[in-house]
C-alpha cells in the first residue's frame, strides 16, 4: 500500500468562531474538514469544560487534511482570525491512502 504525504491541520477554537473559521478554511482551498466537539481541557488559562458558564464557551476541533501548500496558507489565515481569542492551531505530517480525496 502506498501512502501519499499530506498535512493535518487541527484547530481548536471557541464555538462562536466556528462559522468564520470554516469560511477561512474553505477560502484557502481545503476540500473538506471534520468538526468534533471539544468537551473539556486545560491550558494557559486553566481548566475548562463544556457548558461550564454558558454554551457560548463551548469549543470545537476542526481537522483538515490537505496539501502542504494549502496548509501553509490555512495556518496563516486561521491564525490571523483567531489571534485575539482562545484557540490552538497545530500541524502534523500524515500519510493518506487515497490522495485524490484531499
Amino acid at each position: 500500500m502506498q501512502l501519499h504525504p499530506k498535512k493535518k491541520v487541527e484547530v481548536i477554537l471557541e464555538m462562536p468562531l466556528l462559522r468564520r473559521g470554516l469560511e477561512v478554511i474553505q477560502a484557502c482551498g481545503a476540500t473538506g474538514y471534520t468538526v468534533l466537539p471539544a468537551h473539556a481541557g486545560t491550558g494557559s488559562e486553566g481548566p475548562w469544560k463544556r457548558g461550564q458558564v454558558s454554551d457560548a464557551f463551548q469549543m470545537a476541533c476542526v481537522i483538515v487534511i490537505c496539501d502542504p501548500s494549502i496548509a501553509e496558507r490555512l495556518v496563516d489565515e486561521v491564525f490571523a482570525l483567531l489571534r485575539p481569542y482562545t484557540a490552538i492551531v497545530y500541524v502534523s505530517d500524515v500519510g493518506v491512502v487515497r490522495s485524490e480525496k484531499y
